[in-house]
């Protein structure tokens, strides 16, 4: 099974390192074929890139880097021109704060007959709890409005965040009382990891043009329309550091960017 890893990496080399390390261990005595390419948004000096392409040297891990910070599904177009000439069976498009599991290639190819958009398991580090699945249905209209009236206020923005995340962690510790978590068909992955199966709908994908946020809806909007079907599979277990990048972010930048891409998903697919 050939694999090929998208890892967009705004200012996370270290953690590009672990999750690189992990992969490797992962993929030890398993019949698949992995290679990373690594489209790095950090601006980086020419001395810093090279410095940072030598770390990789003689490895199957490639650097993409052009001194833009492109966001994060801004790098698709780059992994669909890489993809042109690549034959693969799955691809898998993510953040670097990340350590797969070392049965992650196992179960992966355990689900190769999936054919669609693969949801894994992302454990938080710091409570163990599973961030997937996103949604299991579709937002309503009216609920999509609201997020809208909140993200338009850095007020509302920052409340409503703070209460998203204890109820986050209150929902993820019912989430760990279960006593087996099953497969199932749902709306949309959380945006961590994306595991494209089906590997047509990703060189097909249209432009997203929201620089961050927004990607859950704007895959699990797509994948209706293609008929593409989305799987939780909680036996495929990624470990999620969290919000690496995204914490270097100003509050108000990020209010900005989440009002943006509610009203670009809003305008485009309700």
């Amino acid at each position: 099974m050939k694999i090929i890893f998208f890892v967009i990496n705004y200012k996370a080399d270290s953690y590009l390192t672990k999750f690189v390390k992990s992969i490797k261990l992962a993929e030890n005595g398993i019949d698949v074929e992995v290679d990373i390419h690594v489209i790095d948004n950090s601006r980086k000096s020419k001395k810093e890139i090279q410095i940072f392409k030598k770390e990789y040297q003689n490895t199957n891990v490639v650097i993409h880097s052009n001194d833009e910070n492109v966001g994060y599904f801004g790098g698709i177009p780059i992994a669909q021109k890489i993809l042109l000439n690549i034959e693969t069976d799955c691809v898998i498009y993510c953040n670097p704060d990340l350590q797969v599991d070392v049965d992650f290639f196992l179960e992966l190819l355990r689900s190769k007959e999936n054919i669609g958009i693969i949801a894994p398991a992302i454990l938080s580090e710091d409570e163990g709890t599973d961030q997937n699945p996103k949604y299991t249905e579709r937002l309503p209209l009216i609920k999509m409005k609201r997020l809208k009236y909140i993200y338009s206020n850095l007020i509302t923005h920052t409340m409503f965040f703070t209460l998203a995340r204890i109820k986050e962690v209150i929902d993820g510790r019912k989430k760990q009382k279960d006593i087996l978590l099953k497969d199932e068909n749902i709306y949309a992955p959380h945006g961590a990891m994306f595991i494209f199966n089906d590997v047509s709908f990703f060189k097909n994908l249209k432009t997203f043009p929201c620089f961050l946020f927004g990607e859950e809806i704007f895959i699990a909007e797509e994948a209706i329309k293609n008929k593409t079907l989305i799987y939780y599979k909680p036996k495929i277990k990624v470990y999620d550091v969290r919000h690496a990048s995204i914490s270097l972010l100003s509050n108000k930048f990020k209010r900005d960017l989440y009002y943006k891409s509610i009203d670009f998903l809003l305008k485009n697919y309700y």
